[in-house]
């Protein structure tokens, strides 16, 4: 798996464990962030709303 963060439909970054994009997202500006699961099928990223998971990061006060 691969996590993808971003910010306003912007990609902020790609992270391989979603620990890591976190711990990013934390220490990035103040704003809503929005976390995509994707899923490696051989050489190419697979993004499925059924199956991926979305999350949002909230790191305003």
């Amino acid at each position: 798996m691969i996590y993808e963060v971003l910010q306003d439909g912007r990609r902020v970054g790609l992270y391989p464990t979603e620990a890591v994009a976190r711990l990013h997202a934390a220490y990035m500006p103040q704003g809503l962030y929005v976390l995509r699961e994707w899923i490696e099928d051989g050489e190419f990223l697979v993004y499925n709303r059924e199956t991926c998971r979305v999350l949002e990061i909230d790191t305003r006060d």
